[in-house]
């Protein structure tokens, strides 16, 4: 799961980037400090860098591992392996099995490395009786939560400049300004901004 998020963002600024007429200028990174300042940032905060950035801090759960474990309760499941059993009382039974809700367990970087599930024992099957015990499960997931923030630039980048003119970055105003060479002064001629 830690894996396809880097992969997803990956292809999400890969995209960005290929996309004609557009310059993708966001980047996404996992700690909410602002390389810069070395000020880290909490949940919910945004700022803007020193470099004309717009950055986000949010939190988010990834999904380490998921584990059954043991209710204290058992179940008996008559007739578990005759094939008598029509497919949907199997399928209900299974249900009844799994209808607690997964619970969410909390982990740190280094416990999620070493994460083992629980053996599970076999059915206890009763051949007085015919009947089968087998112990009701619940699922667990181990999740990490971690910060992670998104920047975006704040500006765009001129295109299809007439050759009269230039762009000139303004770092003041987090902004390029389309001038004139020769008379130093905005741009009469048309020009776009792409990307943000």
């Amino acid at each position: 799961m830690f894996l396809l998020n880097y992969l997803l963002i990956s292809a999400a600024l890969i995209l960005c980037l290929l996309t004609p007429n557009g310059n993708g200028d966001c980047y996404a990174a996992e700690y909410c400090q602002d390389v810069h300042t070395n000020i880290t940032y909490m949940e919910g905060d945004s700022w803007t860098t020193s470099d004309c950035y717009r950055c986000y801090c949010w939190k988010r759960k990834i999904q380490v591992k998921s584990c059954l474990e043991i209710e204290n309760r058992t179940s008996e499941i008559t007739n578990w392996y005759f094939p008598s059993i029509r497919k949907s009382t199997l399928l209900s039974m299974l249900q009844a099995r799994f209808r607690n809700a997964p619970r969410e367990v909390i982990v740190t970087r280094n416990e999620s490395l070493h994460i083992a599930c629980p053996v599970l024992p076999d059915p206890v099957p009763n051949p007085i009786t015919g009947t089968t015990f087998y112990p009701l499960l619940r699922q667990i997931n181990y999740v990490l939560e971690i910060l992670g923030k998104g920047c975006c630039s704040l500006y765009g980048y001129p295109a299809s400049v007439h050759s009269d003119c230039e762009s000139v970055w303004d770092p003041q105003y987090c902004r390029y300004l389309v001038l004139d060479r020769r008379t130093r002064q905005p741009c009469r001629y048309q020009y776009g901004l792409v990307g943000k």
